[in-house]
């Protein structure tokens, strides 16, 4: 029998490409997060609406350290910046906290499907599909996974444990 680290990475495997079947049959995604306990046992919640994303970051913490919460998969739309070279001053700007890609105009930004998988053993994962849209038309491009711990008010959900 597999170990629950072993069952989480084929879980958020899977929920890579579920995610994007989904996306490309609903025409976009619901932010969710899907759990898995130390037992092996599953269970999902949709990202609450209108809530602000330091309380929710916040309450997850809390969901994860009350329920021993082995995993935790997230799976979000979220805006992008490509960089245009090596020596692309927005990037800069935006990797040194100066501006936000959402505060770029809309032709400066791009759109990708994030899922982000962190398990207590230090399992971290984040893998991104740009979303390409021509008027009515939408695909998706290659999917990027990165094996680097991942950024943001989401990350981190195990430290601490």
């Amino acid at each position: 029998m597999a170990s629950v680290s072993a069952q989480f990475q084929q879980y958020a495997d899977g929920l890579v490409n579920q995610s994007k079947e989904v996306f490309l049959k609903d025409k976009g995604h619901h932010e969710m997060f899907f759990f898995v306990t130390d037992k092996g046992e599953g269970s999902v919640m949709p990202a609450p609406a209108k809530m602000d994303r330091d309380e929710m970051a916040a309450k997850l913490r809390q969901f994860v350290r009350d329920n021993n919460i082995f995993g935790v998969i997230h799976i979000a739309e979220s805006w992008t910046y490509f960089p245009k070279g090596a020596s692309d001053h927005t990037m800069k700007q935006i990797m040194l906290g100066e501006t936000n890609v959402s505060s770029l105009n809309p032709e400066d930004r791009g759109e990708m499907l994030v899922v982000v998988a962190e398990a207590r053993d230090g399992y971290r994962k984040m893998w991104i599909t740009p979303i390409k849209r021509d008027g009515e038309k939408l695909s998706l491009g290659s999917t990027i996974d990165f094996d680097e711990p991942p950024a943001g008010r989401f990350a981190g959900l195990f430290e601490g444990h």
